[in-house]
């Protein structure tokens, strides 16, 4: 870490990645301003492939001189939370098995979910971590659910209802579901339609008898209540609003409610 002041740029810069494209924004750390946010779309049938497309990216897009720090935000299904109890770093591979396919190459890493003792163990895109460090000084990395969970670990700590979220994103959707203060669910799922969409919240709603009449689904992400995922999942759930930004942010940024909902995870990065 760059530890001159008369060095320091006072800028972090904080990068969402999927398979599907990256999205983006900085922020001035003097004066806890993010810039606008942008997000570039990856197309690996365009010719280049999935690397050649991020690191094209980083170069066209990014001085890595202009930034002190860089948090690189993995957001893929390879996941799965573990409680800190029953977390080894030798068998990381045998978290993931039961969720997903692993392969001998596969590289694992894992998260601390701080202040409530879990470790979300997950594959990153290890070729675009290695991009990211020839390219930027002093990267860090950690995978999206991390900072989603902590996140709404933290604001619902002192509720001893059940909090049900719903994360929006325009292939897959994340739910976490909290509970007294601690984690009863973390997953992705991934939908084509509308009708996936809500087959898997009354699904989950199921499993956990929870009763469509009375329990609360807050909706975040990349959701407004003029979408088709929005008004589908009103008509089987009774309560279903979006999460108000002032019950979570902190921080004073100049960011509009959409824009926060849509970009929570790198905000809170």
């Amino acid at each position: 870490m760059n530890n001159n002041i008369a060095e320091k740029k006072y800028k972090k810069l904080s990068i969402q990645l999927t398979l599907n494209g990256l999205s983006f924004y900085s922020l001035d750390t003097l004066n806890n301003i993010p810039s606008a946010f942008t997000t570039i779309p990856i197309d690996v049938n365009q010719g280049l492939s999935f690397e050649e497309q991020v690191e094209n990216i980083f170069t066209t897009q990014f001085n890595a001189e202009d930034f002190d720090s860089v948090n690189l935000i993995h957001m893929n299904q390879l996941f799965t939370a573990v409680p800190s109890s029953l977390f080894d770093k030798q068998h990381m591979n045998e978290y993931l098995k039961f969720s997903i396919k692993t392969l001998s190459i596969d590289k694992f890493a894992y998260d601390i979910i701080e202040n409530h003792s879990i470790h979300n163990v997950y594959i990153p895109f290890e070729s675009v971590n290695n991009i990211a460090k020839k390219h930027f000084k002093n990267v860090t990395y950690k995978h999206a659910t991390s900072v989603l969970a902590k996140t709404l670990l933290d604001v619902s700590k002192n509720s001893y209802e059940l909090q049900f979220y719903v994360h929006v994103q325009p292939t897959h959707f994340e739910i976490i579901i909290t509970h007294k203060g601690k984690l009863e669910l973390l997953n992705s799922f991934q939908y084509r339609t509308k009708e996936d969409f809500l087959y898997y919240i009354l699904f989950v709603a199921e499993q956990l008898k929870l009763n469509p009449e009375t329990f609360k689904l807050n909706f975040l992400g990349d959701i407004t209540p003029e979408d088709e995922l929005f008004k589908i999942t009103y008509k089987y759930i009774r309560h279903v609003e979006l999460i108000e930004p002032n019950m979570i942010n902190n921080n004073d940024w100049n960011t509009n409610a959409i824009d926060y909902l849509k970009y929570f995870i790198l905000l809170h990065s």
